[in-house]
């Protein structure tokens, strides 16, 4: 599996230091550690599914009506635990990710070097996402710890170009099974530039 990204930008002399323009591409392979989830019911009101709450997983906060019922606007927050680092947080509608033009990203909390993230849902709800009356949302909160690293870095603009390369490795275990990184990252980058007269 190789991942792609590119960059396209319109250059600045702020983007400049002594006519040279630094880029660094960062590619890593993450492993997660800790998954945990929580899941309402919505129909008549909200009610937890009894499924997946775990007393370090993420918290669902839903804006509660009587009733929902087609076209009424569903509106939730998940935050996930306080942890040693940021958590990244997926809501599903009914098993299946929700649309990114639902999600409402909010920046990280902390406290005494603990982090929480909070992801919003907002949607319309649609006729087909009842299933017999009733529609589950499901917020997971997952933890990464990287187990392979790789950057690469070109200057560009100066009478000359280098590149250095940095690289870390290493393994994970997790539930007593060792997963090692041998995978090599290709980092693309496509570069644009309007640099006038600066080259």
């Amino acid at each position: 599996m190789v991942s792609r990204l590119g960059l396209h930008l319109t250059l600045k002399p702020s983007h400049l230091l002594l006519g040279e323009l630094k880029l660094r591409c960062l590619a890593t392979i993450s492993q997660a550690y800790s998954i945990t989830n929580e899941e309402v019911i919505i129909g008549s009101g909200v009610r937890p599914s009894g499924y997946y709450a775990a007393p370090n997983g993420p918290n669902i906060n839903v804006k509660q009506h009587s009733r929902y019922q087609v076209g009424d606007t569903m509106e939730a927050n998940c935050t996930s635990a306080f942890s040693n680092q940021i958590a990244k947080l997926l809501w599903q509608i009914n098993d299946v990710e929700a649309d990114p033009v639902y999600l409402i990203q909010y920046p990280a909390r902390h406290e005494s070097n603990l982090f929480s993230t909070a992801l919003g849902l907002k949607f319309n709800v649609r006729a087909n996402q009842f299933q017999k009356g009733e529609m589950t949302l499901k917020c997971t909160s997952m933890l990464f710890k990287v187990i392979y690293e790789r950057s690469e870095e070109t200057v560009l603009g100066g009478k000359q170009q280098s590149s250095g390369l940095h690289v870390s490795e290493s393994s994970s275990s997790v539930h007593g099974s060792v997963m090692k990184a041998t995978q090599s990252l290709n980092c693309v980058i496509g570069l644009i530039f309007f640099l006038h007269k600066w080259m």
